[in-house]
């Protein structure tokens, strides 16, 4: 599961059926307070190479997916495996990895 933001710094979920790996995907090219914007839609950012994603804003980019029993069952376990982990906050947010690409890698 990957969140990717545009250079005009609109969020979009990818990939929601993937529960083995979760980022953030930004362009390096997008201006700081576009990536900020962004990364404050999804969640709250820490020291500038992770963001802690509010759940309930993955939630809203799958509404059909986050009423099947089967991937909310995957997703929820996604979750408490993250917290096993110490990838949460106090808040129930999921850490995840901002990873900086170049236009024409970023995924699809």
């Amino acid at each position: 599961m990957e969140i990717v933001v545009s250079s005009e710094g609109a969020p979009v979920l990818a990939d929601p059926e993937d529960f083995r790996s979760f980022r953030v995907v930004v362009p390096k090219a997008a201006a700081p307070s576009v990536v900020s914007a962004a990364l404050d839609v999804i969640g709250r950012s820490d020291d500038g190479g992770h963001v802690f994603v509010e759940p309930r804003w993955i939630l809203e980019q799958v509404p059909t997916l986050a009423v099947d029993i089967g991937w909310r069952q995957r997703f929820d376990g996604m979750l408490s495996y993250a917290a096993s982990q110490g990838w949460t906050d106090p808040d129930g947010r999921v850490r995840a990895h901002i990873e900086y690409v170049v236009a024409d890698q970023q995924p699809s």
